[in-house]
């Protein structure tokens, strides 16, 4: 006797619950019956469970939905908050420290992982569409002189290396860019710790000094546009 097919083992995961909360939602609003439900899922997937679907086909659902005319209500406020849209927020919000992005709002990284991942919402993207997400913005912030290169550091030490880093271009840039005289690394320090090297900060003191170096290089670079 053939035993039937296993679902598929899926994780506890806060992204695919809202995910099929909202397929579900859709269902309602749109007044399907069950069986027409079901025959959309097969039709879009090949799968007529949305609960044995992974993250990407959960993510083709609704958008055949949305075309369906289901017009899903927007979130209020809410920034995507998995791990991986946390990494990828840090890399935008140092990245327009950088000027690499003009925008450094939640609304402007959602609109680069539309263009880039096709994903309705970052908040629903899975782990292999983040993964491409941030590699993508590691490959912006190479490209203009921040490497996210950490081959041979110790991982617990891979986000107050890159945080370090972030700092030192900062104050590269700051130093091309400022008409005037710029302050040391240990100068700017002192600001923050009254004594103690900037390469000994703690990761909340780099983060300070990097938006203080990022003030005063957008401020430097408004000078120049003007003059």
């Amino acid at each position: 006797m053939t035993a039937p097919a296993r679902r598929p083992s899926f994780a506890a995961d806060p992204v695919r619950r809202a995910m099929l909360a909202k397929l579900h939602l859709a269902k309602k609003e749109l007044g399907l019956p069950e069986e027409e439900y079901r025959a959309v899922l097969q039709r879009v997937t090949g799968i007529a469970s949305a609960a044995a679907m992974r993250g990407a086909q959960l993510e083709d659902c609704l958008k055949e939905f949305a075309r369906l005319g289901w017009q899903q209500k927007p979130a209020k406020g809410r920034a995507a908050d998995h791990p991986g849209a946390r990494k990828a927020r840090a890399l935008w919000i140092s990245l327009h420290q950088l000027g690499v992005v003009r925008n450094g709002a939640d609304s402007a990284l959602e609109a680069f992982a539309r263009r880039q991942l096709g994903c309705t919402k970052l908040q629903w993207a899975d782990q292999a569409q983040v993964y491409k997400l941030t590699e993508a913005l590691k490959a912006m912030a190479t490209r203009n002189g921040w490497s996210q290169d950490l081959t041979g550091c110790d991982p617990e030490h891979h986000g107050l290396e890159l945080q370090r880093r972030l700092v030192a271009r900062l104050h590269e840039l700051l130093t091309e860019e400022s008409p005037g005289p710029v302050e040391t690394l240990n100068g700017y320090s002192r600001h923050f710790t009254g004594g103690a090297t900037w390469h000994n900060l703690w990761p909340a003191n780099l983060q300070k000094m990097a938006a203080l170096l990022a003030q005063e290089l957008a401020a430097a670079r408004a000078g120049d546009e003007a003059a």
